[in-house]
């Protein structure tokens, strides 16, 4: 069976008591606290390792002795313990551990283990040759061993007369502050009898913790408290060190510890409750919290500083952050603006403020909403207006550079916000004195490389992560290791298409849209993030252009046909919509009884034919998006709009332009309900016949169109007004000159008389009834000359044979209502059988309805 590691051991349920007491005191804290948790392990010795891990202060002697006859955790905490026994000191130096005991005992140090050492003959035995014990140690107790043991352990006194030559190159060495100083036995021992070294030493910013604290208690509140408080702040120390000064340090020093970006994540919460209100307040600007001791520290309520520190902090949760935007303190409010990590939804809150300074923050945030941003430009106070301005209006370079000199926060991270920003200034916007500007200039995509390796070893370790984020060059596994709760981390991973897939695809479920349209946008990001992101419409045409678009476009089209299909899916959806590159989507949408009618004017403008069709097919269609159809090149969108019965006389107007040579439209067109006058009156100059004579015919074709009409050189439209229901008599009268239609008219109940005067008119027979008018007048004689009687007779023959050709047209005349006694009277001059049986037709009408209008033929 293979062999088991501790952390398995420290699960399995056979382990000894005696094993999970070794597990339970070892330096890896997952086999310690796993081992601690065991059913197995004694309740009396785990109270003791609850105490060790936990509060240090609880262990008596009794107990530290115990420890440090455990593993190596229960040794460190005996070794460092205030109130381990002198007799535990002396066994764990015995057991080897000599450097623990001089290192970590403030007041038992290695003057206090000579003296122990000088009562003991085997600690001295030891001491002198252990390997264990450090170099100097032994040499001072070999010292003592050869009869030195009354004699200064260290330097004697500087003799009278001026600074000895050891005085003087500890001077030198206090003056060094770029490195930690080594101080020997010695120099210790000098330091502690000048109180002029001690007032240098004092102020050198490297100086070991234990010295600053020695100096502080020899002059409490001096420069030393000062210079221990900044070391307690900036600098790394060792665990063991953070945490006795954690346990034993008064609240000046757990404050400073509490913000020291080093600190150990295990002490951090431990300061987070601590009882002192500005230690915990101190915990919060920690650049390490976590968002959920953030939420913890936010819902203080007596104390306006910690929330005000927590609505600053760029890992407070964004729920959390949208409380304190309401909070009744202004400087929390104002703080919560200046967040970097403050959702839109909160920055649209604080849009409303009273306070300017609050506006004014909101108009230089990186994530405020661009309707937010035009709001705040016309602001009532010229400083909001003039950073969300910048934000949101075209600025040339010396208009950005004008902004600059102002000198203000805002105005720099609104032009570090902006999309475009010349290089020069983003470089001077990179090394501004503000982390938070330098911050939002390092996330820039146009920051050259050169500056964003110079803000990889920022002194302020949100910038140092906020480039590292989107530095191309970092390495993955960098980039995964990085804490993603500020918001600029993630916005620069998002953007970095150095970012591992996994990354990737857990950002792309971000609460922030700004994260989430950078990750499909990133070239980087993986299928199944795309995947996730489909429901939102807003990144689709992010989506649209990404490289695995390909990958993902089946499942995208079947959501967006499954939305256009949804009759209670919104306009605002369906306007989105419009951009979907799958046609059937786009004609589901044409059909939608909510579509808008500025997504109805875009689709009439579609590029496939099917969907411009579709909008033909709507319960109702507004009048300028019919004009829109109207004029569509597309014979099937036409004909679709005009199988409207709702289509309009203008839409049908604008459709005779281009489909001028779509005869068959036009047909239909004068076919349709709803057609017009003024629309037949449009069709009739077409060219086609076909189209002509469907206008002559309709009955709603004005008279002038077909007096028009009546005269075309094609016969057949003519023969179509005549069968307009409507046709007049002036229309008549015009047909009446074509003679394969003089029949036609002559039988037509609207024929006027003169119109059948002309049709029964011979210019000869009116000459030859001028004579005989004459000759009544003339001498009897001459009315019977032989000569005049043959002619008269001669000019009737002809007469009589010119109207036989037209013999149906005069008797049609003949029998008409409306002839006149002009008209009976030329249509009578043909002796025929035709004419005979017309006259009787005529006589008899008069017989059976007398009328004035109707008169006997003339004979």
């Amino acid at each position: 069976m293979d062999a088991q590691t501790l952390l398995q051991e420290a699960m399995h349920e056979s382990t000894t008591p005696e094993l999970l007491l070794q597990l339970a005191t070892s330096l890896d804290e997952n086999v310690r606290r796993t081992a601690q948790r065991h059913p197995n392990l004694n309740k009396a010795h785990w109270q003791v390792l609850v105490c060790a891990e936990g509060d240090r202060a609880l262990l008596t002697a009794q107990d530290l002795d115990w420890l440090a006859r455990q593993g190596p955790f229960g040794v460190q905490v005996a070794a460092a313990h205030p109130k381990t026994a002198d007799a535990t000191l002396r066994w764990l130096v015995l057991a080897g551990h000599t450097q623990l005991v001089v290192k970590h005992q403030l007041h038992r140090t290695e003057r206090w283990l000579l003296a122990q050492a000088a009562q003991d003959p085997g600690l001295m035995t030891f001491l002198q040759a252990h390997s264990s014990v450090p170099w100097p140690l032994r040499l001072r107790a070999r010292a003592l061993k050869h009869g030195f043991g009354n004699a200064p352990l260290l330097s004697p006194a500087p003799q009278p007369g001026g600074p000895s030559e050891e005085t003087m190159a500890l001077r030198a060495i206090l003056r060094q502050r770029q490195e930690t100083p080594e101080l020997s036995d010695a120099q210790l021992e000098l330091l502690s009898q000048s109180r002029s070294l001690q007032r240098l030493a004092a102020r050198h910013p490297l100086l070991p913790v234990p010295l600053l604290e020695w100096l502080d208690q020899a002059e409490p509140y001096g420069q030393a408290r000062e210079t221990l408080l900044m070391r307690l702040e900036q600098h790394d120390l060792e665990p063991e060190e953070f945490a006795r000064l954690a346990r034993v340090g008064d609240w000046t020093i757990r404050a400073a510890l509490a913000r020291n970006v080093h600190l150990p994540a295990f002490l951090l919460p431990f300061l987070t409750q601590d009882a002192d209100w500005w230690v915990r307040a101190s915990a919060a600007e920690n650049p390490n919290a976590t968002p959920e001791q953030l939420a913890i520290l936010a819902g203080e309520q007596e104390q306006a500083v910690i929330r005000e520190n927590a609505a600053g902090h760029p890992h407070t949760p964004a729920e959390t952050l949208l409380r304190l935007a309401e909070d009744g303190e202004a400087a929390v409010r104002l703080q919560t603006a200046r967040n970097p990590s403050t959702p839109p939804t909160a920055l649209a809150l604080l849009a409303g403020d009273e306070r300017y300074a609050a506006r004014e923050a909101v108009a230089a945030h990186p994530l405020t909403p661009p309707e937010v941003l035009a709001a705040l430009s016309v602001d009532v106070n010229e400083r909001v207006r003039l950073v969300a301005q910048l934000r949101v209006a075209e600025t040339t370079h010396e208009g950005l550079e004008a902004a600059l000199a102002t000198r203000r926060r805002n105005v720099k991270l609104a032009v570090a916000s902006r999309p475009e920003v010349p290089a020069a200034l983003l470089q001077q916007l990179a090394r501004d004195r503000h982390p938070r500007v330098r911050a939002q200039a390092g996330l820039h995509r146009s920051l050259p490389d050169f500056e964003r390796d110079t803000l990889l070893d920022d002194r302020d370790l949100s910038v140092q992560r906020a480039a590292r984020a989107a530095d191309p060059d970092a390495r993955p596994a960098v980039l995964a290791a990085l804490p993603r709760h500020d918001a600029r981390i993630r916005q620069g991973l998002s953007r970095n298409p150095a970012t591992p897939a996994p990354v990737l695809d857990q950002l792309s479920d971000d609460p922030l849209e700004d994260v989430r349209l950078a990750v499909v946008l990133n070239p980087a990001a993986p299928e199944g993030a795309l995947q996730r992101r489909l429901p939102e419409q807003p990144l689709r045409p992010s989506i649209r252009q990404h490289p695995l678009y390909t990958q993902v476009q089946p499942s995208l089209h079947r959501l967006e046909l499954e939305e256009a299909r949804n009759l209670a899916t919104p306009e605002e959806t369906l306007d989105a919509l419009l951009d979907s590159d799958a046609p059937k989507v786009r004609y589901h949408v044409a059909l939608h009884p909510n579509a808008s009618a500025a997504a109805q004017l875009r689709l009439t403008q579609d590029e496939h034919e099917h969907v411009r069709s579709g909008l033909t097919q709507r319960e109702h269609l507004a009048e300028d998006i019919q004009q829109a159809l109207a004029a569509d090149m597309s014979v099937e969108v036409r004909t679709g709009l005009l199988g409207r019965p709702d289509i309009s006389p203008e839409a049908m107007l604008r459709m005779v332009g281009p489909s001028a040579s779509d005869e068959a439209l036009l047909v239909a067109m004068t076919k349709h309900q709803a057609v017009t006058a003024e629309v037949l009156s449009a069709l009739a100059p077409h060219p086609s016949v076909d189209v002509r004579a469907r206008v002559a015919r309709h009955e709603r074709t004005p008279a002038a169109v077909q007096l028009h009409l009546a005269s075309d050189p094609q016969e057949s439209v003519a023969q179509e007004v005549l069968r307009n229901p409507s046709c007049g008599p002036e229309a008549l009268a015009v047909l009446a000159r074509q003679p394969r239609l003089r029949l036609h008219v002559a039988r037509h109940a609207r024929t006027s008389p003169q119109t059948l005067e002309a049709l029964a008119f011979d210019r000869q027979y009116a000459q030859l009834l001028r004579l005989e008018r004459a000759l009544k007048k003339a001498p009897p004689r001459l009315q019977r000359h032989a000569l005049v009687e043959r002619w008269v007779t001669w000019m009737k023959v002809q007469a009589s044979g010119r109207a036989l050709k037209d013999g149906n047209v005069l008797a049609a005349v003949i029998r008409h209502p409306a002839a006149s006694r002009s008209a009976l009277q030329f249509a009578s001059r043909l002796n025929n059988p035709v004419i005979e049986a017309a006259k009787a037709d005529r006589k008899a009408m008069l017989r059976a309805a007398p009328s004035p209008d109707l008169e006997a033929p003339h004979e």
